[in-house]
């Protein structure tokens, strides 16, 4: 039995192109609120720079970390500036036992104390030589106010001093950490689909608009669109 090979006629071709005119018809009557296919993937997409998102966050969150260590190491060295304090007074006592007793105790405490500022660290850094205000210029925290090389054992108003200092400080590491959690917030896109809740500026806006640019759609383009 011969088999005669079938061939697309014209009419097959239009009666296609037809078909699609009606899909396409069909799209654009559909009601607003009516769910549309799918575009395939990376077609038509907002283009968000990741990377500088990443990094941007990434050094927030370390930042965060070391605030939270320096927090940790001033409440220590908090406490032993009190007994500082305490000490300087006896230091001058006419008791002479009293007085070394309490000069050796703060020279070993003063060394303590030295101990946890230069030994306090978070990813390799010191916190309390970090530059905090380059991160974000709103932070006032000044951990160089506290260095322990101020502290003067024998000295009970350096030493009342030091401690209203190393209080302040702690009061604006804190006040740095809120600042910083209220910026990752900002920086970080919200998790609603919607164009509104996108960060505009990180938004590639040439790139936005040529995904919306209708003068460069073809057939051939939409039907691989409508599939």
């Amino acid at each position: 039995m011969k088999i005669t090979p079938h061939n697309t006629s014209i009419n097959d071709k239009t009666s296609t192109n037809q078909s699609l005119s009606k899909r396409l018809e069909s799209q654009n009557n559909s009601p607003i609120g009516s769910k549309a296919k799918p575009l395939a993937k990376n077609e038509d997409s907002v283009v968000i720079n990741e990377n500088e998102l990443s990094k941007s966050t990434k050094e927030i969150n370390n930042t965060i970390g070391a605030l939270q260590i320096a927090i940790k190491g001033m409440n220590k060295i908090s406490q032993d500036a009190e007994t500082l304090l305490k000490n300087s007074k006896e230091i001058h006592s006419k008791n002479s036992q009293v007085s070394q007793t309490a000069l050796k105790e703060s020279e070993n405490i003063k060394s303590d104390i030295s101990k946890i500022f230069d030994t306090s660290t978070f990813g390799g850094e010191n916190v309390f030589s970090k530059k905090y205000s380059l991160i974000e210029p709103k932070i006032k925290f000044q951990a160089n106010s506290i260095n322990p090389d101020r502290i003067e054992i024998k000295n009970t108003k350096n030493l009342a001093d030091f401690i209203k200092d190393l209080n302040l400080q702690k009061k604006y590491a804190k006040e740095a950490i809120e600042t910083l959690s209220d910026k990752v917030g900002n920086v970080l896109p919200a998790t609603d689909e919607k164009y509104e809740a996108l960060d505009k500026n990180a938004l590639n806006k040439d790139q936005f608009k040529a995904s919306h640019n209708t003068e460069g759609i073809t057939l051939e383009r939409l039907t691989k669109l409508l599939g």
